[in-house]
C-alpha cells in the first residue's frame, strides 16, 4: 500500500486499498475477455491473435460472418462518428446547425446497424439466434465468455 500512496499522493490510505479492489478486477476482467476472444477466433478457424489486433479483428469478423466489401463503409462511418465528436469538420466557434446534427445522428444509427447486424450474423453463425446477437451487441464481455468458453460450435453463415 506504500508504494500506491507514493505513486497516486492524491489517495487516502482506504482509497488505495479500494484502488488495489479495483485494479485487480479490471485485470480479472481484461484476462477472461481476452481468453473468451481468442477462443472465438479460433473457432472461427482463425489464429487467436487476431482477438487483439483492432481494425484487424473486426475486418476478419466481416470477413467470415458477413460481407468483406461492407467492412470499408462500417470504418468510414465510425471515422465520422469520431471526426463528429472530435469537431474536426466544424469552424472554430460555429454551434452546429439542424442538419449537422441531424447528419450525426445519421452516421452514429448507421453505425449501431452495422454493429447489430454483425453481432447477430455472428451469433447465427455459432447456432444462436438474433437476441443472442442483440446480447452480443449489449453485453459484449459475458456473450463473447459464452461463445469462446461454451461448447458452440461455428458454422459460416455465407456459405449456409
Amino acid at each position: 500500500m506504500r508504494m500506491i500512496n507514493q505513486l497516486f499522493p492524491a489517495l487516502a490510505e482506504n482509497q488505495a486499498l479500494a484502488f488495489v479492489v479495483a485494479l485487480g478486477l479490471l485485470v480479472a476482467y481484461w484476462a477472461l475477455y481476452a481468453i473468451a476472444g481468442y477462443r472465438v477466433f479460433k473457432k472461427m478457424g482463425e489464429k487467436g491473435w487476431v482477438a487483439f489486433v483492432p481494425f484487424y479483428n473486426t475486418y476478419v469478423l466481416y470477413k467470415k460472418v458477413w460481407d468483406i466489401k461492407l467492412f470499408w463503409p462500417y470504418i468510414l462511418l465510425v471515422a465520422l462518428v469520431v471526426a463528429d465528436n472530435m469537431g474536426l469538420y466544424k469552424l472554430a466557434g460555429e454551434n452546429p446547425t439542424l442538419i449537422m446534427n441531424l447528419s450525426s445522428l445519421g452516421i452514429s444509427l448507421a453505425v449501431i446497424y452495422f454493429g447489430i447486424r454483425l453481432n447477430v450474423r455472428l451469433s447465427k453463425s455459432f447456432g444462436h439466434g438474433s437476441l443472442f446477437g442483440l446480447g452480443i451487441y449489449f453485453f459484449q464481455f459475458f456473450f463473447f465468455l459464452i461463445l469462446g468458453l461454451g461448447k458452440s460450435e461455428f458454422h459460416s453463415v455465407n456459405e449456409q
